[in-house]
């Protein structure tokens, strides 16, 4: 989410990004559908840019087959 902004800015919302985004729990996040992104689009507690927002999908999805793969994420 920080890409192109500054930090700062982004620490601010951390709070709000969690909630936002169920704790970070990538197997809801990897759920997340068009219904949830717009949601998100909506929420002034996080940046709402609709790439970010996807590719935060996407890093979760990748990251549970990775798990999947080869175990763990380590």
């Amino acid at each position: 989410a920080q890409a192109g902004l500054n930090w700062y800015t982004i620490l601010k919302k951390r709070e709000n990004y969690r909630k936002a985004y169920d704790g970070f729990d990538p197997e809801k996040v990897a759920r997340y559908d068009e219904t949830k992104v717009d949601a998100l689009l909506q929420d002034a507690g996080i940046v709402r840019n609709r790439m970010k927002i996807e590719a935060s999908i996407n890093n979760a999805r990748v990251f549970l087959e990775i798990q999947r793969e080869f175990g763990s994420f380590d």
